[in-house]
C-alpha cells in the first residue's frame, strides 16, 4: 500500500525584528496515529492520535488544554463531526536546539521556536471511508511573509485514517527530523526530509497548501473564525491559505532555481 507524506514548508523569506506584542504564535504543526489494538471481532480500532504543535516562544502560550474534532467522510462525500475529544493537556514542552543551523549565530536571529505535544488514544468503529481528526486555532507567527495576514490567520492541522488503515490496523508514516528553521538566503539548501513508515508502506512526498482555520473574531455560539473555533461545529472541508504574489504550495519560499522536494526521497533542494 502506498502512503502518501505531505511536507509543509512555510518558512520565512526574510527575518525582521518582533518588538510589538501580538496574540499570533503558530509556526507550525505535525499529526500521526499509531494503531493500538482492534477489538475481537476487528468492528473497533483504538489509535494514540499525537499532535505535535510548534510555536514562535515570543508569542501566546500553548492551550493547557486543548480541543479536537473527529469527523468522518460520508457516501456523500461530505464530512461530518463524529465526535469531540476535549480536555487535552499539553506535555513535553521544549525548546527546539538551533546549534547546527548555519544562520543561527547571526544577530538578527532572535527566533526561539517551541515544541509541544497533545496525545490521546481513541476508539473508532471501523467504517468503509475516512476519519480525518483535526486541531483548529489561531493565528499563525505574524511575521511570515510569503502568506498573506499571517498573523490573522489561523491553522488546521489534521491526519486521515483511511478504511484500509481501519481493517487492517496501520499506522501513519511520520518524519524522521525536524526541517530546518533557519534557511539562509542567497545559499544552496539540500535537506533530507525523509519520513518512516511503521509497517513498512511505501512513502510519497509532494509540498502542499496549509490550511486554515479560526480567526481574529469575538466568540460568539458555534463560531469556526474566533481564536478558539468549536470544532463540532466547524468540519471540513478547510480552506487554504492565500500566498502572496511570487508564492504558491508550490513554490512556498521562492529562490532560484525554485526549491523543490523529490517524491521518491523527501529532499528539498533549491
Amino acid at each position: 500500500m502506498k502512503t502518501i507524506l505531505k511536507t509543509i514548508l512555510l518558512s520565512l523569506v526574510s527575518i525582521v525584528s518582533i518588538t510589538d506584542t501580538c496574540a499570533s504564535h503558530i509556526v507550525g504543526g505535525d499529526a500521526t496515529y499509531t494503531f493500538v489494538r482492534h477489538n475481537i471481532d476487528k468492528t473497533m480500532a483504538t489509535y494514540e492520535v499525537t499532535f505535535t504543535i510548534y510555536r514562535d516562544e515570543i508569542g501566546i502560550d500553548y492551550e493547557p488544554f486543548a480541543t479536537f474534532g473527529v469527523y468522518r467522510l460520508t457516501n456523500n462525500n461530505i464530512w461530518v463531526t463524529d465526535k469531540v475529544v476535549d480536555q487535552i493537556p499539553i506535555r513535553n514542552v521544549q525548546q527546539i536546539n538551533e546549534t547546527d543551523n548555519p544562520c543561527s549565530l547571526q544577530t538578527t536571529s532572535d527566533i526561539r521556536t517551541q515544541s509541544g505535544v497533545y496525545s490521546f488514544e481513541i476508539t473508532l468503529p471501523v467504517i468503509d471511508n475516512y476519519y480525518k481528526i483535526a486541531y483548529q486555532k489561531c493565528c499563525r507567527n505574524h511575521v511570515i511573509n510569503n502568506i498573506k495576514d499571517a498573523g490573522l490567520t489561523g491553522a488546521a492541522f489534521d491526519v486521515k485514517i483511511s478504511a484500509e488503515a481501519q481493517r487492517i490496523g496501520n499506522s501513519s508514516p511520520r518524519f524522521s527530523s525536524l526541517p530546518p528553521t533557519f534557511i539562509c538566503i542567497n545559499k544552496p539548501i539540500n535537506y533530507n526530509q525523509t519520513g518512516m513508515d511503521p509497517d513498512g508502506n511505501e512513502l510519497r512526498y509532494s509540498f502542499c497548501a496549509p490550511y486554515v482555520a479560526g480567526g481574529i473574531n469575538n466568540y460568539s455560539p458555534q463560531c469556526c473564525e474566533c481564536q478558539n473555533p468549536e470544532v463540532e461545529f466547524c468540519p471540513p472541508p478547510f480552506d487554504q491559505v492565500t500566498y502572496n504574489q511570487g508564492y504558491s504550495s508550490e513554490n512556498p519560499i521562492g529562490g532560484s532555481p525554485q526549491v523543490t522536494i523529490d517524491p521518491k526521497t523527501g529532499v528539498i533542494t533549491g
